[in-house]
């Protein structure tokens, strides 16, 4: 433990490659394809592999985020302000339900009932395993590797998130088309930056995780893969406000960047005395 500690403490970046390589690698390993061969087709099968996976996964990266010496963002208490602070992170995530689409009529539910809770269940692990690796580990080791340099916790928001937004890239090998792939990327660096300064604002991981859990669930209904539901979410409405408040949000979001100190945010992970 104590040799994994002095080797991230120098090499950094390296363990932060590695650990998104390996994290990716076995999130992409064929589980729907033994759930089908052990229990039959269908979706409630393929939302219980996706959740197992993630399950497995996200408990290896706790246990890795201990392993670190990071454990202390987990125990960390989100105070009152803090969690108000982090408000424009959750209307961001709220907003990325299709509210209009369903009041108009636009869209419709049409996964039953137990499908309706795995996939929540399925978002919400997605949540707390990307979470955990990228601003559990990840981020905090960025934060290593800028020590010392001027705007140190900017520059680990930005590469931490740059990888985040990155690995999505493998979506290219599942045949999604190029367009939508880049897109995805996109929008997961602004995500990813946004869920990171919510934990230093916060001081807790799994405020970022509540945050990415809901605007999965939000955004992934309409995800024709998962069919919970079908219907057009952008209408003009909806672009414009999802417009506004991106603008808004993420003008607060960097105010707030470049307002953290190094060790305070640093302090977040890791005591002193570790």
């Amino acid at each position: 433990m104590n040799k994994i500690r002095s080797d991230a403490d120098k090499y950094p970046l390296t363990h932060a490659v590695v650990i998104t390589l390996f994290a990716t690698g076995l999130v992409s390993l064929p589980i729907n394809e033994l759930f089908v061969a052990l229990f039959g087709e269908g979706k409630t099968v393929e939302f219980c592999a996706e959740i197992f996976i993630r399950l497995i996964l996200s408990a290896a990266a706790i246990r890795l985020i201990f392993i670190y010496g990071y454990g202390k963002i987990i125990f960390n208490k989100a105070s009152l302000v803090g969690v108000i602070s982090v408000i424009p992170a959750i209307i961001v995530a709220v907003n990325n339900f299709p509210i209009i689409a369903f009041v108009t009529g636009g869209a419709k539910l049409t996964a039953g009932a137990a499908d309706t809770v795995l996939y929540v269940i399925f978002c919400i692990f997605i949540g707390i395993f990307e979470e955990t690796v990228f601003r559990g580990l990840v981020f905090p080791l960025f934060l290593e590797r800028v020590k010392g340099k001027k705007f140190g916790v900017f520059l680990a928001v930005f590469f931490s998130s740059a990888l985040f937004g990155g690995v999505h890239l493998i979506n290219l090998f599942s045949g999604a088309a190029a367009g939508a792939v880049f897109l995805q990327v996109g929008y997961s660096f602004l995500i990813g930056g946004m869920c990171a300064i919510s934990v230093c604002l916060s001081g807790n991981l799994f405020t970022a995780v509540a945050i990415h859990s809901i605007f999965d669930i939000g955004g992934l209904m309409m995800d024709g893969r998962l069919n919970v539901a079908v219907g057009y979410q952008w209408d003009t409405v909806t672009v414009v406000t999802t417009a506004v408040i991106g603008v808004i949000v993420t003008a607060y979001m960097l105010y707030r960047l470049f307002t953290m100190s190094y060790d305070s945010v640093k302090n977040l992970y890791k005591s002193d005395e570790n």
